[in-house]
């Protein structure tokens, strides 16, 4: 794949992930998965979404798509928070998809060093992806 061709929200991915349970098959999740992403419009827009959370999240830490097996991410989802979440999921698909990669400089998230909020936000946001980087994979 690549790239994102479409909105992904982490209020999506997680409860799509708390929904799964483990040695399911993925198809059982296509109709759920229709329910939690209500903003989106068609069947094909909800399937493209689906199948990008299932790559992103659940196959690539596994070796077959007949059933689901168990990952970090999802363990962590089932017993943390969204809040806590939201930095892991985009650290994911930050790493999983290379015009993340492209984009994320863009933000320029670091540039005014003075305002506290954007140099929390960065620094939060490296811990993240450090966490995710050599502890979960």
């Amino acid at each position: 794949m690549i790239g994102l061709d479409r909105p992904i929200k982490p209020e999506w991915i997680y409860k799509l992930l708390n929904m799964v349970n483990v040695n399911d098959k993925p198809s059982e999740y296509n109709v759920p998965f229709e329910n939690i992403a209500t903003e989106l419009t068609g069947k094909e827009g909800k399937r493209k979404v689906r199948t990008i959370i299932f790559r992103s999240f659940i196959y690539s830490m596994q070796n077959t798509r007949a059933f689901i097996q168990s990952n970090p991410i999802m363990e962590l989802t089932k017993s943390r928070s969204l809040e806590f979440m939201r930095p892991i999921y985009l650290a994911k698909l930050i790493f999983d998809y290379e015009i993340c990669r492209f984009i994320i400089p863009k933000f320029q998230l670091y540039k005014n060093k003075n305002n506290k909020k954007t140099k929390d936000f960065y620094e939060n946001f490296l811990f993240y992806v450090y966490y995710c980087n050599f502890t979960l994979w």
